[in-house]
């Protein structure tokens, strides 16, 4: 517990999936109840849900995108009426949840980890009148601050920026494999996440490097498009899907692979796999978009390219494969920023004083910097 306070907490999430590492609920709900907070998670239904945890202070219930009856028999924490609404921005359930936050009127924290649509700054949006009324809002980076600052006039007293957090791996890291070099690419198979461009720039860096190879993990609905994709540039031996991984999974296949791509296509917050990566000194090539600089140029720890451009990833990813020391030096200031200041624990405290903050009318002094 923050400050020696314990709360009832209805968090409602964009999603609940403990094998994503991009999930933040899936960390932060049971973190939350494991320093004493009760927690009522609310997230959409999943075909395969992943909700093995073991915590009295912890119930999950699932709630189909459809479901507008079921407020009544919404899960409170200990029974009772929960102390304060926790509402993660940008899910299927985002309009039912709103209808139900502004029926109960209790106080609330917003908690944005993706970019803000385009319709939040309409008139009568359900989410853009949440954020609105928010007592305090979270968000992970300064660009998304920028956008609700422009999208909801009058958020930025209200608004405090806590960077990204990972819990840090046990795992020690492993040597780069420099003999046959392989990209690492994870995430939600969407279009938008740009994995199509990572297989088009694989084919660019083995004209140099022979021997290199592209490791995709995770699932969604353009794998089939980029199996044949791979097929049809003589790429299928040489790009491995993965498939779903479990987190707890993950840190040993990028202790496999030489670098980590980001290939976004769309702005992005914070990105989990990326520290993974500095955690296990990796160097990371990411999209110049969204807040992906924050974590990596602004650092150090990686290199930007210019989006949807597989001959500029493959032109940094040959540039990293052939400076070996660069690249090493890239990974180890990774490293450092993974610990020091992307670390979970820290990322957790800002998170219960914001939530314990927005119980009082002001946010002043809470989170790691508070947007103008």
């Amino acid at each position: 517990m923050h400050g020696g306070i314990s709360l009832r907490i209805r968090y409602w999430a964009r999603q609940f999936d403990l094998d994503d590492i991009e999930d933040v609920a899936a960390r932060l709900a049971p973190s939350l109840a494991d320093r004493g907070h009760e927690v009522a998670l609310i997230a959409p239904a999943a075909e395969q849900p992943s909700d093995a945890i073991v915590s009295e202070r912890l119930a999950i219930h699932r709630v189909d995108g459809d479901e507008h009856g079921t407020a009544s028999r919404l899960p409170s924490p200990a029974g009772d009426a929960p102390d304060i609404e926790l509402f993660e921005t940008g899910g299927r359930l985002s309009s039912y949840a709103c209808s139900v936050i502004e029926r109960d009127g209790r106080p609330l924290l917003a908690s944005i980890h993706c970019p803000l649509a385009d319709t939040t700054h309409r008139e009568g949006d359900p989410e853009g009148s949440l954020l609105e009324r928010a007592a305090a809002i979270a968000v992970d980076t300064e660009a998304i601050a920028g956008q609700l600052k422009a999208f909801v006039p009058g958020s930025g007293p209200r608004t405090a920026v806590v960077e990204a957090g990972l819990p840090l791996t046990d795992l020690a890291p492993g040597p780069r494999l420099l003999k046959r070099p392989t990209l690492l690419a994870a995430g939600r198979l969407h279009r938008s996440a740009g994995f199509d461009i990572a297989i088009s720039a694989l084919a660019d860096i083995r004209t140099r490097f022979g021997t290199a190879e592209l490791t995709i993990v995770g699932e969604g609905p353009e794998r089939p498009a980029l199996e044949a994709q791979a097929v049809e540039l003589g790429l299928a031996d040489v790009v491995h899907f993965r498939g779903a991984v479990a987190a707890s999974r993950l840190p040993a296949i990028v202790n496999q692979s030489s670098l980590i791509v980001v290939p976004s296509r769309v702005p992005v917050s914070g990105s989990a796999i990326a520290i993974l990566g500095g955690q296990l000194l990796r160097p990371v090539i990411a999209s110049a978009i969204g807040g992906l600089d924050e974590i990596i140029e602004q650092h150090g720890s990686g290199l930007l390219v210019v989006p949807e451009d597989p001959a500029a990833l493959a032109g940094a990813a040959r540039r990293l494969l052939s400076e070996p020391g660069g690249a090493a030096d890239l990974g180890r200031r990774g490293r450092t920023l993974a610990r020091e200041r992307f670390g979970w624990d820290r990322f957790v405290d800002e998170m219960e004083g914001l939530l314990e903050s927005a119980l009082t009318p002001t946010v002043a002094g809470a989170g790691t910097a508070t947007a103008g």
